[in-house]
């Protein structure tokens, strides 16, 4: 759809995770093409970095998890995403 402006770089989602006991955790690296503006097409913008996420059901109805993640791009820029979330399950 783009013909000649998204470089042909292998880009990846890699990870590994971990499910059991009301624990969920996950982590992995990750290399990204940015296509948000067209300037991104004219200098080549991609970006690389790590998360790691996780959820513990305390309860039946309580849990708590979150998110941290961490990418630089290739124009010299850094991006940080802390996310901490929990949920209560309300039930008749």
């Amino acid at each position: 759809q783009y013909p000649d402006r998204l470089n042909t770089r292998p880009t990846f989602d890699a990870g590994l995770q971990y499910n059991g006991d009301g624990v969920f955790v996950a982590g992995g690296l990750f290399l990204q093409n940015v296509i948000a503006t067209n300037e991104a097409f004219v200098q080549d913008i991609y970006r690389y970095g790590a998360e790691l996420s996780g959820n513990y059901q305390h309860t039946r109805r309580l849990n708590f998890g979150g998110l941290v993640r961490y990418a630089h791009y290739s124009d010299d820029n850094d991006m940080g995403e802390v996310n901490v979330n929990a949920g209560y399950t309300l039930c008749y």
